[in-house]
């Protein structure tokens, strides 16, 4: 007896595996590394700090800013206390208020500089090589501190003959080979793009 069965035809082609979140991470801070935290092959977690460079001073400069900020403080309060009684000028009054906000904004915009010096992970991963030591001089450059791998959203890329175009449909299933790992896992196609 005959019996229907499904008959799959598969094309074999040769591809790509590769990731969106594959990185070099590069300093927004020049100057000397003075902590480097990681090593290749390491796992790393989003905001993990990997490493910092010398801040040179900004963190005393934040500290002196910050005891500015604290007296402009202190003296727009007592100001305002004494508008609200009446007593003082409303000059002397907006000029506390002033100081006030200037040295708060001072600080805010010295920490953000001083947050630079921190190297942090930008995404959960695995450190896939080192460029730099400890003590060495660093700026932003194409070589870049280290390279930064996520490779739990890996996807394979690939070029396909023009005559299966049409067959090719999001959504289409595909069975993907890693020789080097001997494992096959299934899957489906994601995007299709026309570009030759």
């Amino acid at each position: 007896t005959l019996k229907d069965t499904v008959f799959t035809h598969y094309l074999e082609i040769q591809g790509s595996v590769d990731t969106k979140e594959n990185i070099l991470v590069q300093p927004e801070f020049q100057g000397t590394l003075v902590s480097l935290t990681v090593n290749a092959g390491q796992r790393v977690s989003k905001g993990q700090i990997l490493g910092r460079i010398d801040d040179a001073g900004l963190s005393q400069q934040v500290a002196s800013l910050e005891n500015q900020y604290a007296l402009a403080k202190t003296t727009f309060e007592r100001q305002k206390n004494l508008w609200s009684q009446k007593i003082g000028s409303e000059i002397q009054f907006l000029n506390a208020q002033t100081q006030m906000v200037s040295a708060q904004k001072a600080v805010a915009q010295l920490k953000a500089q001083l947050g630079k010096t921190v190297i942090k992970a930008p995404f959960s991963g695995v450190i896939d090589e080192v460029f730099v030591e400890r003590g060495e001089v660093v700026s932003a450059n194409p070589r870049g501190l280290m390279r930064l791998v996520n490779l739990n959203n890996m996807y394979v890329s690939t070029t396909v003959p023009e005559t299966y175009i049409g067959k090719l449909k999001v959504g289409t299933a595909v069975e993907v080979t890693l020789s080097s790992l001997g494992k096959t896992y299934v899957g489906k196609v994601r995007q299709v793009a026309s570009n030759i």
